[in-house]
């Protein structure tokens, strides 16, 4: 489950597809481009990253 989570879309995708295999084929990509997107605005792209949060 947590390497799902590091790779999977960090936004919603409505648009995206939710049955095999189309969603397996492209949530990669699409966690891919959001984590970028995540990078360049500075959103959190996991709860680990959201100010004020502690590690545990």
């Amino acid at each position: 489950m947590t390497r799902v989570k590091k790779i999977g879309p960090t936004r919603p995708h409505p648009g995206a597809p939710d049955h095999p295999p189309a969603n397996r084929l492209l949530a990669p990509g699409i966690g891919l481009v959001d984590r970028i997107r995540d990078a360049l605005s500075g959103r959190p792209s996991s709860m680990d990253e959201l100010p004020g949060r502690q590690q545990h």
